[in-house]
């Protein structure tokens, strides 16, 4: 799998605040409070060329936990592809050592016409540029299930690395563990500052799913969990809530009328 990366091609990346982002343990992200977090898209070879064929947009499309979820979309998995991702602001960053849960939610939608194995993925950022890469498809046999959320813990889970080195370290070169790469590639203090969730340029194809409630916890450090939801401003009440309230008006009527 290709990772277009925003630090990879020199993109902006989020300039938030880790204070903020890192103490938000419970932290509900909506457009108009996105506490760090942030949707991107990527094109061809390089990852800048325009395009327009996927999108990264919280949505109510796929609602878990609340009402909405941060929506992945590819027209064409093999020439684009949608992250979201937060980067924590300044110097902060954590190392593999300390991490002691790290899971997310997904959804595959039975629309998509991508390879069946696909779902959507998890990337650690690393402080040295490069990424390790957790991937459904390399932690499970048979293909995900579709129209069903599903809670992914990926802590234990085995990863590939981006890695320019030789061995475990190179690009492609192991699929192994989070603390066999922190052994084998960083002596032990590997590090990482980047949460990024994605779908892209691997597989022909459509696709449309999701990812949700991201969970990170460091030992003697932050903790996060991310819910993504709409702002309530853009939740518009269906039928039966306007006929709850229109029958709590007429009951309120009545009321008066019989006090006169």
């Amino acid at each position: 799998m290709k990772m277009a990366k925003f630090s990879k091609f020199g993109l902006s990346v989020i300039a938030g605040s880790a204070l903020f982002a890192m103490q938000a343990s419970a932290g509900i992200i909506t457009p108009g409070n996105p506490l760090g977090w942030a949707g991107y898209t990527y094109y061809g070879s390089t990852g800048t060329d325009p395009g327009t064929g996927a999108s990264a947009a919280i949505t109510g499309t796929y609602a878990r936990s609340g009402n909405g979820s941060a929506q992945l979309h590819l027209d064409d998995n093999l020439t684009s592809e949608a992250d979201w991702a937060i980067t924590f602001g300044g110097s902060a960053s954590y190392g593999l050592s300390s991490l002691s849960t790290l899971s997310y939610d997904w959804y595959r939608s039975s629309t998509s016409t991508t390879n069946g194995i696909v779902a959507p993925s998890f990337a650690l950022g690393m402080t040295d540029g490069t990424y390790l890469i957790y991937e459904y498809a390399y932690n499970h046999t048979g293909n995900p299930v579709a129209d069903v959320w599903t809670t992914e813990n990926i802590l234990d889970g085995i990863w590939w690395s981006t890695g320019n080195g030789t061995g475990s370290c190179a690009r492609y070169g192991a699929f192994t563990t989070l603390s066999a790469f922190n052994t084998n590639c960083f002596s032990g203090d590997g590090s990482f500052d980047t949460l990024d969730m994605f779908m892209g340029y691997a597989y022909s194809g459509t696709f449309d799913g999701a990812v949700d409630n991201v969970v990170m916890t460091v030992v003697g450090g932050p903790s996060l969990n991310a819910n993504f939801e709409l702002d309530q401003t853009s939740v518009v009440p269906e039928p039966v809530s306007f006929a709850l309230v229109a029958a709590g008006l007429l009951g309120i009527v009545a009321i008066r009328r019989r006090k006169r």
